[in-house]
């Protein structure tokens, strides 16, 4: 809330030149004293034309005069921020009777009991006797009879005179000087006693404090070396974190650039496959031998097996750049958040301070602490300036005595200057007969809906007016509300006028630094992300051609091929053709040739067109690995940066913390100082009163004594403070602590899913290289996540047989890692959880995260993964693994691969079966992928689901049968 102060001069009637004091506005827009403007125009009602004494503007009939509430309300407010000065009575200054209000000092004091102020002194000097004090002498003699003191009112506590006796104390209980100094001779050693206690336990008070100093200055070193080591430490963490998120942008640049070179030969060599089948086809169609022709036509017309891979697959860095930028802004503003706890922590036991030298010592603490708050905006944000706005004072400090002596000022909040109707800032106020102010729009607005009855009121006090009153600009408060809108403060992290808002954002809005092109939204640097996806196909195997020679005689009758079968497309003999292929539609080879010319050339186009596309493919994979590296090296030099600008806030603030800890030290231990004084000076008070008391009980004037003992019995003002005032610096250290703490749990979160964000085009490699490469990268992640104590993932999983699931036709061997099938049924005991009747096995290990495990098989077997939850009773398809929606299995056999999930049956085609097997699931992910594993490693089959409960391997092993966990 914006908030201006004002002068007093502002506020002054023009008339009386004071404090404006019941004030009224008239109609041209002018304010004056109630009481003022009624004189003037008392003045003026015999000529019946009334007119304002500043601007001279007349009215007639004489306008009626109603408070200004706005007004009369600052101008309360104003008076109380006038400061109280040396005149004014103290504590111990003897004050004015006759001043009403706040009391000045007396000056001199009249023998009749009038105390006089110095504005009557001078008026009345010349009438009475006025003294400062009197002489002890006279203190021995009745004021009133003249007599001599030598009796004791134990009544009325006061020596009397004989006369006094009679009169005044008559049946009072009195006795003689001596003997009530005798009584009180008593009462004085007991004083004695107590004073001299109090000595000794102020010079113990005074020996604590001084421990208590010394403990507090050890306390503050702790805290400075604690906090010193605590930003250190996790300093520390955080350069670990930005040595291997560097290492692991060069590990997956690396890894990418391997595939991605990969692809390039296997581009090249399309087009050279692509190249030398063309320049075939070409000597093909010259050949003047149809039987040739038609039979390398079969396999020429096939083109070579196709690499098809989009090049775009690599990976992005951008996305592992963003959140390296948000782990960043989260540590930043979290540390102003807690900086700020830290800061608020800092709490002196007494903060309203008694001296001068204590309230700036808390002043300079505050504004430190304020500074310590700033720290954290230091870093620059993209997208906005970087140059700092200041968060403001938290409060003004009162100017010096002789500046308020000249102008009283006070803040006034932009509250004050709301309008009742619109609710924002007065626009063109104007002030109506019942006081309250409007804009002048607003209630014009509200006096034109009321025109039909020609009775208008007040919106807020609904005072009814007629005929309708005449609106003047009120010119005092059109120029507060000026002054006002000068002071708002820009907000520079909002969104204004030409700046592009953040789509996400909700309520008001921040300014957006992107945009994204495919989502069509803006975003501000927090809710900004993209996200790419990436695919690629299988390749076809190639096929060689045999010898032409024996392709010219038919094998079986020894004929020559002179004829076609269109049928079953080959060449035959005219025996063939009689027998084999009766009935069949055959043509001559000749007519067949020119057929096949024609697709020969359509076949040629194609392959013409797929070396251009494949030319183009290449320079493009090549940019693409060209702008890889860029990007990598982008990214490693932006990481570099973002943690070295993170440190470096970091480090400013442990500065900052430190500074404030001296300051917090410096500044109690001052106020301690100021204690051990007050201690010292309350010791000497004691035994100086001590050795008054001492040299009065030695006097042997009895009136003196009488008279001295009532003002000396009493003790001196006491200084009673507790020692153990001063502050703890143990919360501040736990503060630091949990912001470690919760720094590195920030890290924890944010560098895991900067792991996660590695992923590549295929994250089922093809071959084993690929599979090492990508597991070697995963293991660089978790070590970056391990910097953040972090649990590592692993992917290479060893695997165990749960005994208690082993079904009693299966074998276990070679420490129970070897599954055979037998005729023979195990004496395994009984157990709920096994197998009855199917030939299954579940492995101990659960499955989570990501795994890899392999094993070696024969015969005919299901390599399953299965919720533990599958049925273990009976023979049907709910036990059976994958047959049920509980189970996923890979069933191999010596000449084919299927996969079976829910009863689904899906034929795989593949080149070769090999008799080792790997197996790889990304729980999180819903990837399960089976790979054929020899000298190089191959996909088979990938299936993307969701996993909603744990994943345990499992084996069905059929007769004849075996597996064997590697």
């Amino acid at each position: 809330m914006a908030e201006a102060r004002f002068s007093q001069d502002e506020f002054m009637c023009p008339v009386c030149l004071d404090l404006l004091k019941d004030p009224v506005a008239i109609p041209c827009g002018h304010s004056y004293c109630k009481i003022c403007i009624t004189d003037c125009w008392d003045q003026e009602d015999e000529k019946r034309v009334y007119s304002c004494p500043q601007c001279r503007q007349t009215f007639s009939p004489r306008p009626a005069l109603a408070k200004n509430t706005i007004l009369a309300e600052m101008v309360e407010k104003l008076k109380k921020t006038k400061l109280p000065v040396d005149c004014y009575a103290g504590a111990g200054d003897v004050q004015c009777d006759v001043c009403t209000g706040r009391k000045y000092k007396a000056v001199k004091s009249c023998l009749f009991g009038h105390p006089l102020s110095g504005k009557l002194y001078g008026l009345i000097i010349d009438t009475l006797l006025l003294i400062d004090a009197t002489g002890r002498l006279q203190d021995m003699i009745c004021r009133k009879h003249d007599k001599e003191l030598e009796m004791y009112c134990i009544t009325d506590q006061q020596c009397i005179c004989v006369w006094c006796k009679e009169s005044e104390h008559k049946n009072h209980n009195t006795v003689s000087t001596a003997a009530q100094r005798t009584e009180k001779q008593k009462q004085l050693k007991e004083t004695q006693m107590k004073i001299r206690q109090r000595i000794q336990q102020r010079q113990k008070d005074l020996q604590q404090l001084r421990e208590a100093v010394e403990s507090h200055k050890r306390s503050a070193q702790t805290a400075v070396e604690d906090s010193e080591r605590i930003f250190t430490e996790l300093i520390r963490s955080i350069e670990r974190s930005r040595s291997e998120v560097t290492q692991l942008i060069r590990d997956q640049e690396e890894a990418a650039v391997s595939r991605a070179e990969g692809r390039l030969e296997r581009l090249e060599q399309e087009i050279n496959d692509l190249r030398r089948r063309d320049a075939e086809l070409e000597q093909l169609s010259q050949t003047h031998d149809h039987i040739h022709f038609l039979q390398s036509f079969q396999s020429l017309s096939a083109p070579p097996e196709s690499t098809d891979e989009p090049f775009s697959s690599l990976f992005s860095f951008d996305g592992m750049r963003e959140s390296v930028r948000q782990l960043r802004d989260k540590l930043e503003d979290f540390c102003k958040e807690e900086i700020k706890k830290i800061s608020d922590r800092v709490t002196f036991t007494n903060m309203n301070p008694k001296t001068r030298k204590d309230f700036l010592q808390c002043k300079s603490l505050r504004k430190q602490a304020e500074k310590l708050t700033e720290c954290v905006h230091v870093l620059p944000v993209e997208g906005q300036d970087s140059n700092k706005t200041s968060l403001g004072q938290i409060g003004q400090w009162m100017p010096e005595l002789q500046q308020l002596l000249k102008m009283a000022e006070a803040r006034i909040s932009q509250d004050e200057f709301m309008c009742p109707v619109c609710l924002d800032l007065l626009k063109d106020p104007v002030t109506i007969h019942c006081g309250h102010s409007y804009c002048k729009s607003c209630i014009t607005d509200c006096w034109d809906q009321e025109e039909e009855k020609r009775v208008y009121s007040c919106p807020q006090c609904r005072q009814t007016f007629s005929p309708r009153p005449a609106l003047g600009k009120n010119t005092i408060l059109a120029e507060l509300v000026e002054k006002l809108k000068k002071t708002k403060l820009p907000v520079d992290c909002y969104a204004g006028a030409g700046d592009v808002q953040c789509d996400v954002c909700t309520g008001r809005k921040y300014k957006a630094v992107k945009s994204c092109l495919v989502c069509l939204e803006s975003f501000c640097q927090t809710h900004f992300d993209r996200h790419e996806e990436y695919h690629s196909r299988k390749p076809h195997k190639v096929i060689d051609a045999t010898e032409r020679l024996q392709d010219m005689i038919c094998r079986k009758h020894d004929k020559e091929l002179e004829m076609y079968c269109i049928t079953d497309q080959q060449c035959i003999c005219v025996w063939c053709k009689e027998y084999e292929h009766k009935n069949h539609n055959t043509v001559s080879t000749a007519a067949q040739r020119t057929e096949k010319q024609k697709q020969l050339k359509e076949t040629q186009m194609k392959i013409r067109q797929t070396i251009q596309q494949r030319q183009k493919d290449l320079q493009q994979l090549r940019e693409a690995v060209e702008s890889h590296k860029r990007s990598a090296q982008t990214a490693v030099e932006d990481s570099e940066r973002i943690f070295t600008e993170l440190i470096r806030s970091i480090e400013r603030s442990r500065s900052e913390v430190t500074q404030l800890i001296r300051d917090q030290e410096e500044a109690a231990v001052s106020r301690a100082e100021g204690r051990l004084e007050r201690l010292e000076q309350e010791i000497n008070d004691l035994r100086r009163r001590d050795a008054e008391l001492e040299q009065l009980s030695q006097t042997h004037d009895h009136i003196h004594f009488l008279q001295s003992f009532q003002s000396l019995s009493a003790p001196p003002e006491s200084t009673d403070e507790p020692f153990s005032s001063l502050f703890s610096f143990d919360g501040m250290r736990e503060s630091v602590r949990q912001l470690r703490d919760k720094l590195e749990d920030f890290c924890k979160e944010d560098i895991k899913k900067i792991s996660d964000r590695v992923t590549f085009t295929n994250m089922n490699p093809k071959t084993r290289k690929d599979f090492l490469q990508c597991k070697s990268l995963r293991e660089q992640a978790e070590k970056l996540t391990e910097c953040v104590h972090v649990l590592p993932v692993e992917d290479s999983h060893q695997l165990t047989l749960d005994l208690n699931t082993v079904n009693k036709r299966l074998r276990l061997s070679e420490r129970n890692r070897v599954i055979t099938f037998t005729d023979t049924v195990q004496p395994y005991p009984d157990h709920p959880d096994r197998f009855e009747q199917k030939y299954q096995v579940l492995c101990r290990e659960r499955v989570c995260g990501r795994c890899y495990w392999e094993i070696e098989w024969s015969g005919y077997v299901y390599i399953s993964v299965s919720y533990k939850s599958i049925s273990r009773k009976g023979g049907g398809i709910e036990c059976w693994f994958g047959h049920n929606d509980q189970s996923w299995s890979l069933f191999c056999t010596p000449s084919s691969y299927s996969f079976y999930h829910n009863n689904i049956h899906t034929v795989l085609p593949v080149k070769s079966i090999s008799s080792r097997i790997g197996v790889y699931v990304d729980h999180s992910a819903g990837t399960l992928s089976f790979y054929s594993v020899s000298d190089t490693m191959s996909l088979i089959h990938t299936v993307q689901t969701t996993f909603t409960q744990t994943l345990y391997p499992g084996f069905l092993v059929g007769s004849g049968s075996s597996v064997k966990l590697c």
